[in-house]
């Protein structure tokens, strides 16, 4: 089978790296098919550092052969953060693949994806994970004749393009599914919820010596003492993720007497003022794969708004999540994320005060990392998409 991804970046991104490599495990041959661009930052091409970029990931790529995935880099033709590969098609005839994946519905290169798949006779595949926050006019629109034109040209007529031979488009979370049913117009029955996974594999509890001397190393770096809490967060820094409420909520219970520290990584809008809240430290964004020591060294992960795979992550590393109420994650709920009030301070801080508990965190966290490598780990989402994809090359049809 053939991923096709605009960009790439070795360990910087699941959908590219640990999806395919599970999928490797369980028996499929898996190619990712991108261009030669470095990705996008802060939705601009990062122009200097594109050789430098691709240069640093040789090696990588060489690793990725070595796990079983082949990356080819293509040349590329596009303004912006749209592009096409000139020699898709050539180069999907030469492999053959039963399947192709995309994990898109609206990038014009899954458009040239689904029409090159057709012209070689794959089966495709597509994704969707826009949530309503980004989603022009939400999960149901504003009313605006203007905007509902712009989203049926921009959007919904690529989707179904896309998805007028394709069986099955995973959607991600339960948003995600109602705008490709409801705003672009995707026939229900083609649509599956299936949520990304965790990578159980590089996110794993403290279970060897080793991990225990890199805890303590790291946390004698963040200046704690032994008997401390940390508070991890990761991601963008902004209003809508809203670390800030975190923070102050953290600062509200150490004047209490808490023996809390918060640990955030990530950068934004909001980053110069957490760093003059008071038992706050803010670290620049680091590589995901290298989160998994931090979380290790924490006690308790939070992100009281957002959904983000990172909340997977922390769990599989034995850490007690705290999530918002109403985020729309339901297998997060499942495996034993804990809940407090959305927007709620004292709710938030009823809940760390719980955790604040050596005996509760342990339960609540070993509880929520067994869960998690049983039902989100990558090989179990992967299982499932393998079956999908045999069901469509035996002509089974999705739904």
């Amino acid at each position: 089978m053939v991923f096709v991804h605009p960009w790439y970046s070795p360990d910087a991104g699941y959908l590219e790296n640990a999806l395919p490599r599970a999928l490797v495990r369980l028996g499929a041959r898996v190619t990712v098919l991108t261009s030669e661009r470095a990705a996008p930052a802060g939705g601009q091409w990062r122009l200097p550092e594109v050789i430098a970029d691709i240069e640093r990931d040789r090696a990588s790529l060489s690793l990725e052969r070595a796990r079983g995935v082949d990356v080819r880099r293509l040349p590329s033709l596009g303004v912006g953060l749209q592009l096409v590969l000139p020699s898709l098609t050539a180069t999907l005839r030469a492999l053959a693949p039963d399947v192709v994946q995309v994990q898109s519905l609206t990038h014009v290169l899954c458009v040239q994806a689904a029409h090159s798949a057709r012209r070689v006779g794959s089966i495709l595949f597509a994704g969707y994970h826009t949530p309503a926050a980004t989603f022009p006019g939400g999960l149901l629109g504003d009313g605006r004749p203007a905007l509902r034109f712009k989203v049926y040209v921009s959007r919904a007529i690529p989707a179904q393009f896309v998805m007028k031979s394709a069986p099955c488009c995973y959607c991600v979370t339960q948003e995600a599914f109602a705008i490709a049913r409801d705003r672009l117009g995707i026939n229900p029955a083609q649509l599956r919820l299936l949520p990304l996974g965790a990578d159980t594999e590089t996110y794993t509890p403290v279970s060897t010596p080793a991990d225990a001397l890199a805890r303590a190393t790291r946390r004698a770096e963040w200046g704690c003492a032994a008997d401390d809490c940390v508070i991890i967060t990761s991601g963008r820094l902004t209003a809508e993720k809203n670390p800030l409420f975190l923070a102050k909520t953290v600062r509200r219970l150490r004047d209490a007497g808490c023996k809390l520290l918060l640990v955030c990584f990530g950068a934004g809008p909001q980053a110069d003022a957490l760093r003059r809240v008071e038992g706050t430290l803010v670290f620049d964004p680091i590589p995901q794969a290298a989160l998994a020591d931090r979380y290790r060294a924490a006690d308790i992960a939070a992100w009281p708004f957002s959904m983000t795979s990172s909340q997977a992550d922390a769990m599989a590393s034995g850490l007690p999540t705290i999530v918002s109420d109403s985020i729309t994650k339901p297998e997060l709920a499942e495996c034993g994320a804990v809940p407090y009030r959305t927007g709620d301070a004292d709710s938030l801080a009823d809940v760390i005060r719980c955790l604040l508990d050596p005996s509760v965190r342990t339960r609540v966290g070993a509880n929520a990392a067994a869960r998690v490598r049983e039902s989100l780990s990558w090989d179990a989402i992967a299982a499932v998409r393998l079956a999908d994809y045999r069901a469509a090359i035996r002509g089974e049809v999705h739904g």
